[in-house]
């Protein structure tokens, strides 16, 4: 019995672990949106794209894939 908790609070644990992680890399990569947008407002876009950072689109492509 007490094996059994043990096993389904940890991975109970676990989960809460990995679904804050999630959370923090996206409110990171908003707080870097909001940020580039408040110190770039006016930079123009190129071929209808806003110019991107590279760690803005490594970060949109980890995004995307989850």
């Amino acid at each position: 019995m007490l094996r059994d908790q043990m096993i389904g609070f940890l991975q109970t644990a676990i989960v809460f672990l990995l679904l804050t992680n999630a959370v923090s890399a996206l409110v990171a990569f908003y707080a870097m949106k909001t940020a580039n947008a408040l110190t770039r407002p006016g930079q123009p876009a190129s071929r209808g794209q806003p110019t991107k950072s590279a760690i803005e689109r490594k970060l949109e492509a980890l995004v995307s894939r989850a």
